[in-house]
């Protein structure tokens, strides 16, 4: 009786798992670029743009309004305080640190 062998990895798998490794190893690499070289890219950038005189006003202005609106922005131990109005109808949310 012949010996058939028995490859743990058909010509197909080999493919698909080289495939997925290249999708991983791509994926990662965006992972560390964006990280690090991205965050530095973002300094660099808003340095640039807070040297140029006329730039620097509105640059700041829309960073600042963009900070304040972004799903982003990390809050750090803030804390709610409830303000209200002296007729007692607006109640006005305040978040301080």
């Amino acid at each position: 009786m012949p010996k058939i062998p028995i490859y743990l990895f058909t010509d197909c798998s080999r493919c698909c798992l080289g495939i997925l490794a290249f999708f991983l190893l791509v994926y990662l690499l965006g992972v560390i670029a964006t990280n690090v070289l991205g965050r530095k890219l973002v300094h660099w950038g808003d340095r640039l743009f807070t040297t140029i005189p006329l730039v620097k006003n509105i640059y700041t202005s829309s960073k600042q309004l963009t900070d304040a609106f972004s799903a982003t922005r990390k809050v750090h131990s803030a804390r709610l305080s409830l303000l209200n109005s002296p007729g007692g109808a607006i109640h006005t949310r305040v978040y301080h640190q």
